[in-house]
């Protein structure tokens, strides 16, 4: 906030001054920033004792019984937090510290729902008052999480429904945990506890109470998120696992986790037994997958057993969609989500493989997953960067560290005052200390007298530059922050199976085998951004993520559009969207929203770092791929839905929608953060950026002014005119996700087989589109044909569709009649329109192609007020 160093003493004791680093006081404790909130006081500018600078604030340190910002800041995370909720809504504190520990002890709810229950008239303090406060709480807006009835308050209803109110807060009162995280797998535990043969009060205190007991750390997070796991995977049918578990005496690890589970009962007997048997059915699993897995070596699909050895051994994943992935991937595919329900029954990629003619299967479909051809479309060029940065923030006044300070810290010393060896960061030293050592003696310097001696004895640059390049820190900032953390940020290639487990490792709601997690799979327009930190045993673990998708501006909120879109009973798309949409303009680079694992929520400098990574992941990303895929360069946005970082940042109107829509978004808000890429140099160590090779996608010019190859991303434009252009006979719209669906799914199935895009677009000299012809080859009866299922021209499009059947005519030349290869041509056409335009213009077609073509009638039938015709073009 302030560089005293060049500001005269006068002003820094001034009124203003003084102001300043109130208010900074102010936005640090609204927003938990307590190291900053230190940063500010350690400046000096304001006395120890806490005097009036807010009224929430004074409320509550006149409350707690706080007389200095010293106290105030010890103060434990719970009451922290709710000071923040209070200066961010100007309340005044309800609460004395005898309150709150009894709303710790006895309520168990978080302090802002105490509070709004109390501004509610609720007596928080009475017995079986968790009805009461959970009336109260359920449509504040002050309380945004209870908002959600999907994940928390239906599902919270329901469990207290069974187990009671004051029971259900019990079970989610946790400090680091949301409501979120407690109850958005509660279907899943209500059906384990149905299956258990228990009364609820022992379900409740053999497993539920438990687990709220359960101070462990899990991979996943907490207790809670462990056993969202537990509850997601449960296998109900114990008899036969445990009868499959007698098959192999000779797993000592099965046999022991066997050992006192030999009954339902003894499984229900406590969450430790319930979490040995779900332990237990993870490595039977595991085991009979390795044995099928060799099959698949044998067979020659290496990517296949690549893809599904690294989910089989993932852990906290769901064996049983691993298993339906890989045998069964039509069911997989069909997999519901309650989060989306009727929207995600249009979206889900199932359907990919149900569009009219396209000689697309469900293995198809999952092999051009696992064997990279949805890399080629995936709409963000996989990339990678991997950052080292500080353990600990270093405060700008810290003095650079010198040679020997940094020789100390990193191989050790004997400290003559302590008379003990204080041990450095490297594991092994002895090879460094010998070649420093020898070093040192060329230049008569004994290596342990300069290392032990209080004052330093000064060395020339060679010898100091050689050193720091023997301890790998040449760079100047490696020199200043002693131990540094490892991150690794990427782009994922939709092939990496560490993408669709993201959401396992941030304990989300979009683990492998969720039906939302299938379409952010499958659908090209989106892509996972992963960010892992380096382990201490130099493995990478997920510790941030988010969906990214390539988004158009519709310059709506999406808020009045979406329900639009997603659902064909409600006015036409056309009807909703503004004709801006038809002109190509910049895409943004959009972020769903970013999660992150519970492990680090509550640490305050990785958070940081995360949010660092973020703006300079994206500046990188931007400066290369930008201009080439049209992305504005300025902005990211970020919905704020589960967000768990970067909330900071500055709000905007969300008027973004991805160019090829999915069922599920959590950036559905009225407005989104903006985040500015930005390049970020002081506060990083080292980076070092991994780019692949360039995507391999078709890129076929047509001679046809305005002419240009149709693909999913132009989704939302087909859709816009499509509906103008069937106006007069709604029968024959087929509505955004079926276009949607049909244009992904074509162009996956051309990229695995290699066929050529044989759909165009028409945009006019200002880039507006105007029409398109939605064309592929597919399979009709028994036999190949390309399939033309649509052409649609603006009644603005004068000359587009002539323009559209010369470009198209004009690949099929290239691509299909000069490799000896006549496919006919199978359409079903409007009477006046596509029809009347090929009967006219056949004679002209095959002087175009230099072949004789023959329409062939094959019926007509009525559909609404038109007169369909089906033919078949084909060469003589």
């Amino acid at each position: 906030i302030l560089d005293l160093g060049i500001l005269p003493s006068d002003f820094i004791q001034s009124e203003e001054v003084k102001e300043i680093a109130k208010e900074g006081l102010r936005e640090s404790l609204k927003n938990s920033w307590i190291n900053e909130a230190k940063e500010i006081l350690d400046l000096g500018i304001l006395p120890p004792e806490i005097d009036h600078i807010n009224f929430s604030i004074n409320s509550f340190v006149e409350k707690l019984n706080i007389k200095t910002w010293e106290e105030l800041l010890r103060e434990n995370q719970n009451n922290l937090s709710y000071l923040s909720w209070l200066i961010e809504h100007n309340y005044e504190c309800f609460f004395n510290r005898e309150d709150l520990n009894k709303i710790d002890q006895r309520v168990k709810i978080t302090y802002p729902e105490a509070h709004v229950a109390k501004q509610n008239g609720i007596d928080i303090f009475t017995k079986d008052a968790g009805k009461s406060i959970y009336e109260s709480i359920i449509n504040n807006d002050e309380l945004p999480e209870w908002q959600d009835e999907q994940n928390v308050s239906m599902p919270f209803q329901r469990g207290a429904e069974i187990f009671g109110y004051d029971k259900m807060f019990t079970y989610c009162q946790r400090q680091d945990l949301s409501r979120h995280d407690a109850l958005h797998q509660l279907g899943y535990v209500i059906a384990m506890y149905e299956s258990s043969n228990l009364s609820e009060k022992e379900f409740f205190g053999n497993i539920l109470f438990q687990v709220n007991k359960d101070g462990a750390r899990y991979d996943s997070g907490t207790a809670h998120h462990e056993f969202n796991h537990v509850a997601v995977n449960f296998n109900s049918n114990i008899e036969e696992i445990l009868a499959q578990v007698k098959k192999y005496a000779d797993v000592d690890k099965l046999q022991q986790l066997a050992q006192d589970l030999s009954s339902q009962e003894q499984i229900f007997a406590s969450w430790k037994n319930l979490y040995k048997y779900y332990e237990l059915c993870q490595l039977l699993k595991k085991i009979e997958i390795l044995k099928d897995l060799q099959k698949l070596k044998q067979e020659g699909k290496a990517e296949l057993y690549k893809y599904i050895e690294t989910l089989a051994f993932h852990p906290n994943i769901s064996m049983q969609a691993v298993l339906e992935f890989w045998r069964s991937p039509a069911k997989f595919l069909e997999i519901d989500d309650g989060h989306s329900q009727s929207a995600h029954e249009n979206k889900k990629p199932s359907n990919y493989v149900e569009i009219p003619y396209l000689d697309l299967n469900a293995e198809n479909l999952r092999d051009a997953l696992v064997e990279g051809s949805l890399d080629e479309l995936q709409v963000f060029q996989p990339f990678e960067i991997e950052y080292e940065l500080p353990f600990e923030k270093r405060r700008e006044q810290e003095p650079e560290k010198t040679i020997r300070t940094i020789l100390r810290e990193q191989l050790g010393y004997f400290d003559l005052k302590q008379n003990k060896r204080i041990p450095g960061s490297r594991k092994k030293p002895g090879d460094l200390i010998r070649l420093i050592g020898e070093l040192l003696k060329e230049n008569d310097i004994d290596f342990k007298e300069y290392i032990r001696n209080e004052e330093e004895q000064e060395l020339s640059p060679e010898i100091q530059k050689q050193i720091l390049q023997f301890l790998g820190m040449d760079n100047k900032k490696q020199q200043t922050v002693g131990q540094t953390i490892k991150y690794r940020a990427k782009i994922n290639a939709k092939s990496d199976p560490e993408g669709v487990v993201a959401g396992n490792d941030t304990s989300c709601c979009m683990p492998f085998g969720s039906g939302k997690n299938n379409i952010y799979t499958f659908n090209p327009d989106c892509t996972i951004f992963t960010l892992q930190q380096q382990r201490p045993d130099n493995t990478w673990r997920t510790i941030a993520q988010s969906v990214l998708t390539k988004d158009v501006d519709i310059k709506e909120n999406v808020q009045k559009v979406f329900s639009a879109m997603q659902d064909t009973n409600k006015p036409a798309i056309q009807d909703i969207l503004p004709e801006d949409i038809l002109t190509q303009s910049e895409f943004i680079l959009a972020c769903d929203n970013v999660e992150v694992t519970p492990n680090v929520r509550s640490n305050e400098l990785i958070t940081r770092q995360i949010e660092m990574i973020y703006q300079d992941f994206m500046f990188e990303y931007l400066s290369r791929y930008g201009e080439r895929d049209n992305l504005r360069q300025e902005q990211v946005v970020i919905g704020k839905g589960f967000s768990d970082s970067l909330t900071n940042l500055p709000e905007v109107k969300n008027t973004y929608v991805p160019a090829a829509p999915v069922a599920y978004t959590d950036k559905s808000h009225s407005t989104v953060y903006s985040l500015t890429p930005q390049k970020i140099e002081d506060e990083i160590v080292s980076k070092k950026i991994i780019e692949y090779d360039s995507q391999q996608r078709d890129s076929y010019q047509s001679s046809q002014p305005g002419v240009s190859l149709l693909t999913f991303e132009d989704s939302l434009r087909v859709a816009f005119i499509e509906g103008k252009a069937y106006a007069d006979n709604k029968t024959l719209i087929q509505h955004i996700h079926n276009m949607e669906n049909g244009l992904i799914a074509k162009d996956i199935n051309n990229q695995q087989k290699d066929r050529p895009n044989m759909s165009f677009k028409y945009e006019d000299k200002n880039k507006k589109m105007q029409g398109y012809i939605f064309a592929y080859e597919g399979v009709v009866g028994n036999e190949k044909m390309i399939y033309v299922t649509d052409i649609a021209v603006n009644e603005k499009g004068k000359g587009a569709g002539l323009a559209l059947m010369i470009a198209f005519l004009e690949r099929y030349k290239i691509e299909y009649l000069a490799n000896n290869n006549p496919l006919p041509i199978y359409a079903q056409m409007r009477e006046q329109t596509s029809y009347s335009m090929i009967k006219s213009k056949l004679s002209e077609f095959s002087r175009l192609l230099g072949v004789k073509l023959d329409l062939e009638e094959h019926g007509t039938y009525r559909q609404g007020e038109d007169i369909m015709h089906e033919v078949v073009i084909r060469v003589k």
